[in-house]
């Protein structure tokens, strides 16, 4: 009898210890998606780096133009409409004629910020740039330009024409270009 008891006690005491773990609420699919966002808004999102190069021959020289964006963290984060977070851009141009280079300029969204909407400003970033070939002749390079928010269409399309000779910049909003285009033809069109 005595083992009788002791056999019941210990299997009481095993019951005892055994349940005394509150039990665990399974993990609801809600739950690891918020995980999983704050997780990846721990750091910005920086778009990849991207290089084009143009060769044109203008009045008889040879122009060859490289465009090169890339996302820079030393510029302030950029925070979309739906939270996330954004490197800026900045992107290199580099003019060569007749393989000696005649200018070279850093751009960076805050050279637009006068043509750009209040919306531009605040959840845009500097998407890139591309040659306008059709638009350039002895007098001029053409450049187009977007400050967007990424992965949309819409924004800021921006013309640029730098002068041949004096290398001067001008600046303008760009009202004739085509805003339906492709999101993958103007990718691979520009940088």
């Amino acid at each position: 009898m005595k083992k009788q008891i002791l056999f019941s006690l210990g299997i009481a005491l095993l019951t005892f210890v055994s349940c005394g773990k509150p039990a665990q609420a399974p993990v609801q699919e809600e739950d690891v998606f918020k995980v999983k966002t704050e997780e990846q808004q721990a750091a910005p999102i920086a778009e990849k780096v991207g290089v084009r190069d143009y060769v044109d021959t203008i009045a008889g020289r040879v122009y060859q133009l490289t465009i090169e964006r890339r996302p820079d963290d030393s510029l302030p984060v950029v925070t979309d409409v739906l939270g996330t977070m954004f490197y800026d851009n900045v992107v290199f141009l580099s003019v060569k004629c007749d393989s000696t280079e005649v200018y070279r300029h850093t751009f960076r969204k805050q050279h637009f910020m006068e043509y750009l909407t209040e919306e531009d400003r605040e959840y845009g970033t500097l998407a890139g740039m591309t040659y306008y070939k059709e638009q350039s002749n002895g007098n001029k390079l053409v450049f187009g330009s977007q400050v967007c928010m990424p992965g949309m269409d819409g924004g800021a399309l921006l013309k640029l024409e730098l002068s041949i000779g004096d290398w001067n910049l001008k600046i303008m909003r760009d009202e004739t270009a085509d805003v339906d285009v492709d999101p993958l033809q103007y990718e691979e069109e520009g940088v």
